[in-house]
């Protein structure tokens, strides 16, 4: 077994968060609320998700 392989097996929890966290977003924003956020990750990825953060605290908190 490579050594990726057995870290996917090991540590898949990232990407799987990472990949809710993507439907979540898309799911509260718009297309071009998405589209903004994506040209700020671009330049500025910590501030990106930074952003995506605090949109995704209020969802939740709205809830």
């Amino acid at each position: 077994m490579s050594h990726s392989t057995h870290q996917t097996i090991i540590h898949p929890a990232p990407r799987e968060a990472e990949e809710r966290r993507q439907i979540m977003l898309s799911q509260i924003l718009s297309a071009q609320a998405r589209e903004r956020l994506a040209r700020i990750a671009l330049v500025k990825p910590e501030k990106a998700g930074g952003v995506e953060d605090v949109i995704l605290l209020a969802a939740q908190m709205a809830q």
